[in-house]
């Protein structure tokens, strides 16, 4: 969250200041008034003539100056004149002048106490800025901070460059705290007054403490942000929006129009819902936006050139064949025919000219039946059957838009090795021939020129294979090309940038530490070497000039190995282990050319140099943790949120790294405690955590 209070402080002091001088200086007007009249009538009266008042007046002139010191108290110096006597018995009822300005200025200070403590005392204020109703504010004795808010609240968020001040009140204008996360917020115009002004060019201030801050409030004049007021634009978590209702097993469809739609899922192991809610990302909120007519989970969200969601599928308590269309525009659901079967793990894929296809998965039996939707129309139509029930399977779009469906698991949970092409302008299937081998938990790459590779996978036999084909989308036809010199599955294959395709690691009849390189050019695997040691859940980073850094991973042991794959030489080189074994850590590419290693219930941060092949201690997280995230920000700085610490207890916590100190600083946590949660850097820079798991579904989203 961010804190708010050293603004509302410092605007309620001033504010006080101001009305406290206002009164001394009206009292000051009508004292001197009076002693002038008094003066001019006593001028006369030899026995108590007294000197001219302005002979008598005292004045001490002071500027008026606001001093940030620790207390924000400013000081005044004001010296009231002596009054006039009119008569002795007139002269022994008034105080003295020493007695009457020490009391006058006892109840001067005892107003500026009392309003003084009336700032830093908890108190519960309107906050139009804030998507809640009210949020407390209290001082603790080492920082500015709002706590435990009533509800969960975010600063209204506006935009600078494009000079749109949309914030609900005139005296927050928009202020450009482009130093910390390249957001701006709304803020209290007080800033403008009480800053120390900046270079705008060297963004340098007085002191190392405070950040210039560009504004739209202050002209083109930079200015610095004090030492005492960095919690109020600190990075921090906001919260996104809580939907209405927790669920996994949803989906979630990107609209023409920015917004998110979530759809149906489970509630709880035992809950369906037919729910759908609305993201919008420009206030951060979720709303609902009508039910769907039934409940569901494991369907399929295809979003339309028209912009509607076409939903289709899914399961509860029966395979449903039920569809419905989800129209952003009035916000409703409608019922919009049944597929001729009930169905879930099918895919749909929306083609070229705009209808759905949807073909196999599993209803009672699995599925070789295909289905074609026309939003035109509304209706679905049988497509022909495929040759064979299948689910799981894989479908690549071609270049030309027809679709290939190769392998996957058949109707006597056997591999399949046959596969099929669909024809969007015939509205046919063809037999495109079989693969020669029967494969799931295989790859497919689409490749430069067009055709498509097929590598390993689980055989018929139930054992790896080593096998790899092509199909050539001109001719309808599988080649057997060239065998890996490994049997290999649930390894990865990557497409390099000179067009070849690395396959890495994995497992066959044990782990695998080797490697090949695929030249779609002669069609043939070359052995590139091997690691050094066989490995999984390790991490693959490709680095500026190209090459591939594998750190870590779980082979005989956990590892703390590192090698290097140069993919202009085919070679990998040791490259000088980590200082720490790790599995199931992060590795995040900097700015700067580094790796950044984290995690593995290991607190300890290590960096990779690519220039010197050594890793260098950089610093301690404060908490150890694996299964969470780290994003690389916009700034270059690396967030870590969440996973499970040494205990496996799931934890709420985030930290940020800065790569041009070296150090760790506690960000502020997470509104909900989760690991295996995703995390996602966001194109205005900021990022977004969805979901994870700690016993119950968190229905809440955040971002940083």
């Amino acid at each position: 969250m961010v804190r708010y209070t050293i603004m509302k402080r410092l605007t309620k002091i001033l504010a006080s200041i101001f009305f406290i001088i206002t009164v001394v200086t009206i009292y000051l007007a009508f004292d001197f008034a009076i002693t002038n009249a008094l003066s001019t009538k006593q001028h006369s009266t030899d026995k108590y003539k007294t000197e001219s008042p302005l002979s008598l007046m005292k004045i001490k002139n002071t500027n008026e100056t606001l001093k940030h010191n620790s207390d924000n108290q400013p000081s005044h110096n004001i010296i009231k004149p002596d009054r006039p006597v009119r008569s002795l018995k007139a002269k022994q009822r008034l105080v003295k002048p020493a007695q009457f300005h020490k009391k006058s200025m006892g109840v001067i200070l005892a107003l500026i106490f009392s309003f003084f403590f009336s700032c830093v005392q908890g108190v519960s204020t309107a906050a139009p800025n804030y998507y809640c109703n009210t949020v407390e504010f209290t001082l603790s004795s080492s920082d500015h901070s709002a706590s435990k808010p009533t509800l969960n609240c975010s600063l209204q968020k506006c935009n600078v460059s494009s000079n749109e001040n949309t914030c609900l009140s005139s005296t927050t204008p928009c202020f450009d705290y482009r130093t910390f996360n390249n957001i701006s917020y709304c803020a209290p115009g007080i800033l403008c007054s009480i800053l120390e002004p900046c270079n705008n060019v060297t963004y340098n201030c007085a002191s190392n403490t405070s950040v210039c801050v560009i504004n739209s409030c202050c002209s083109s004049q930079a200015v610095c942000l004090p030492p005492a007021s960095l919690d109020f634009c600190r990075s921090g978590w906001f919260n996104t929006g809580k939907m209405n209702d927790p669920r996994f097993y949803h989906t979630l469809s990107v609209l023409l129009n920015g917004k998110i739609l979530a759809s149906g899922g489970l509630q709880s192991d035992y809950s369906f819902s037919m729910t759908t809610e609305l993201y919008d990302s420009s206030i951060g909120t979720w709303s609902n936006t009508g039910s769907m007519n039934f409940l569901r989970y494991y369907h399929t969200a295809s979003v339309l050139a028209n912009g509607k969601v076409l939903v289709a599928g899914g399961y509860h308590n029966i395979y449903l064949n039920s569809s419905e269309l989800y129209d952003p525009s009035t916000g409703t659901w409608t019922y919009t025919g049944s597929m001729n079967f009930g169905r879930h793990g099918h895919t749909a894929s929306v083609l070229t000219n705009g209808q759905v296809l949807v073909t196999g998965g599993a209803g009672g039996g699995y599925r070789s039946s295909t289905e074609l939707y026309d939003p035109s129309t509304g209706i679905w139509t049988n497509t022909g059957n495929m040759n064979f029930a299948r689910y799981y399977h894989t479908a690549s779009t071609l270049a030309d838009g027809k679709v290939l469906i190769a392998g996957g698991i058949g109707t006597a949970a056997y591999s399949l090795n046959s596969s099929e092409l669909y024809d969007p302008s015939t509205g046919t299937w063809t037999n495109t021939g079989s693969m020669n081998y029967a494969r799931q938990l295989h790859t497919a790459s689409i490749l430069a020129n067009g055709k498509v590779l097929i590598a390993g996978g689980i055989g018929t036999n139930g054992y790896s294979l080593n096998s790899t084909e092509l199909y050539d989308p001109s001719t309808g036809t599988w080649t057997i090309s060239d065998s890996m010199n490994n049997l290999r599955h649930l390894h990865a294959a990557s497409i390099l940038t000179n067009g070849k395709v690395l396959v890495t690691g994995g497992s066959g009849s044990t782990y695998l530490n080797s490697s090949e390189l695929y030249d779609p050019t002669t069609g043939t695997w070359t052995y590139t070497g091997s690691m050094n040691f066989a490995r999984y859940s390790h991490t693959a980073s490709i680095l500026a000039d190209g090459k591939v850094l594998i750190a870590g991973g779980v082979g005989s042991t956990i590892l703390n190995s590192v090698e290097l794959y140069d993919s202009s030489t085919g070679t990998w080189t040791n490259t000088g282990s980590m200082n720490y074994a790790r599995e199931l850590h992060t590795a995040s590419v900097l700015a700067n050319g580094k790796v950044l290693a984290a995690g593995n219930y290991i607190n300890r941060t290590e960096l990779f140099d690519s220039s010197t092949g050594i890793w260098t201690d950089t610093g301690i997280m404060n908490y150890a943790r694996r299964f969470h995230t780290a994003s690389v920000l916009t700034n270059g700085s690396v967030l870590v949120s969440g996973g499970t610490g040494i205990s496996d207890v799931s934890v709420d916590s985030a930290e940020l790294y800065d790569p041009s100190t070296g150090n760790w600083i506690n960000a502020t946590s997470m509104n909900s405690i989760r690991h295996l949660h995703a995390a996602s850097v966001l194109v205005n820079g900021t990022a977004l955590v969805t979901g994870g798991y700690l016993f119950l579904v968190p229905s809440n989203t955040e971002l940083y």
